[in-house]
């Protein structure tokens, strides 16, 4: 019997064992599963970044030729324009520090021609 009992706790311990074990390679495989989706999930969305700073440095040289292509057509065509930004702002300025005087302009003007428009409708109109 001391046999049977030995056996049995032999094959416990063994078990006991390799479920740890068991139990220990299914833990790695997981950790190793998750840090391969945030390897991919980074690599992709470095990919990403990448592709974004190549296209963005190809539009930057397209808009610079362009830009120098436009200005050796500009003499060309005779074509200037300059923009004096103090007056700019003094317009803007003055438009909008106006821009009561002439809504309440447009208001007058809308109820006068809606007033005229309606007399005249109603003198059309058959009695």
């Amino acid at each position: 019997m001391d046999n049977a009992c030995l056996a049995t706790e032999d094959f416990r311990v063994k078990y006991e064992t390799e479920l740890a074990v068991h139990q220990s390679v299914d833990n790695d495989i997981c950790g190793l599963c998750k840090s391969l989706k945030t390897s991919v999930s980074l690599s992709c969305s470095w990919r990403w970044k990448l592709t974004l700073k190549v296209e963005l440095f190809f539009m930057n040289k397209n808009h610079e030729e362009e830009v120098k292509g436009l200005q050796t057509q500009t003499p060309n065509s005779r074509l200037t324009m300059e923009l004096d930004a103090p007056n700019l702002r003094t317009s803007a300025r003055s438009w909008w520090t106006s821009r009561p005087s002439m809504t309440s302009w447009l208001r007058r003007t809308k109820r006068s021609w809606t007033s005229t428009r309606l007399a005249s409708r109603l003198r059309k109109a058959p009695q």
